[in-house]
């Protein structure tokens, strides 16, 4: 059983942490093997699953019991809370995000038969909002936050391309770049006719980039001319991606992304804490 709940965290490395920040870093693993939980769990698994002492965990416990980020059952186990498995409000920026959203994705999904996704920019994280899953197709994300590297991914992509281009080469480093996929990009100078390519034409694309045998085409979505905030994206298999389908592709979920930026009331709300960098960013650089 420990085996299975074994996880690496923040607080999940023994009892090194000391203070108040030990606390809190053994706290937040506690959580996340709660979210991650299929059932109740007693505190000796939970004590096994973040490499911790029984006491400790217990005194962690009731400090989350009693802040109602998880709730102890008639048995004695305990369950994350619905504080944290739904801590915004739902009427909170990005929920309204993710409901404003949610036909654009389906439309996108039916008339391409691929997953489609919005993603928000938090800095430089990737955060996916909302997804419309197409059955027969991959489903590309399974965590909400992306982690792949920007250089390779359409929303990376679509990301770097809202920074100035001394703010990419800071991020990026001086390379090459590392290649993850047969067609990563990994010369700075090809990345940056790359950025090019995806400020003219307003779309992002990723063919074997970030995976090899996945395709996908990301668009930005803009709070100002030059405030981007997030993207749409339509991701799948790449034998199902001919370059008719991703040219195709990319008009519609530009379109799509435009629209969206000026009619959704929830964009200019999240534009106050999502990728506010960007609306410094001039036009073309």
């Amino acid at each position: 059983m420990a085996d299975d709940l074994k996880m690496e965290t923040a607080g999940g490395r023994g009892e090194s942490g000391r203070g108040e920040t030990g606390s809190l870093l053994r706290g937040l693993a506690l959580v996340e093997v709660l979210q991650g939980a299929q059932r109740p769990l007693t505190a000796t698994e939970l004590a096994e699953a973040v490499g911790q002492s029984v006491s400790t965990v217990h005194r962690l416990l009731q400090t989350l019991v009693q802040s109602e980020y998880a709730y102890r059952d008639s048995s004695k186990r305990y369950l994350a809370s619905p504080k944290t498995y739904m801590p915004l409000n739902l009427y909170h920026p990005l929920n309204t995000l993710r409901r404003d959203a949610r036909e654009h994705l389906r439309t996108l999904r039916d008339q391409f038969r691929q997953t489609s996704s919005i993603i928000l920019f938090l800095g430089v994280q990737r955060l996916v909002v909302e997804m419309a899953v197409e059955n027969e197709s991959l489903s590309p994300y399974h965590a909400t936050q992306l982690k792949s590297p920007l250089h390779g991914a359409a929303s990376g992509k679509v990301l770097l391309a809202s920074l100035s281009a001394k703010a990419r080469a800071d991020l990026l480093g001086p390379g090459p770049y590392p290649a993850v996929a047969p067609n990563t990009i990994t010369d700075p100078k090809a990345m940056e006719a790359e950025m090019k390519k995806v400020q003219a034409q307003g779309y992002a694309t990723a063919v074997d980039e970030n995976y090899l045998g996945l395709t996908a085409v990301a668009a930005p979505i803009h709070a100002a001319p030059n405030h981007v905030i997030g993207c749409f994206d339509v991701a799948g298999l790449s034998k199902t991606f001919s370059p008719e389908d991703v040219e195709a592709a990319g008009t519609v979920v530009r379109m799509t992304a435009e629209l969206f930026s000026m009619g959704s009331s929830a964009v200019k709300a999240v534009a106050a804490f999502a990728n506010p960098a960007t609306a410094e960013i001039l036009p073309g650089d």
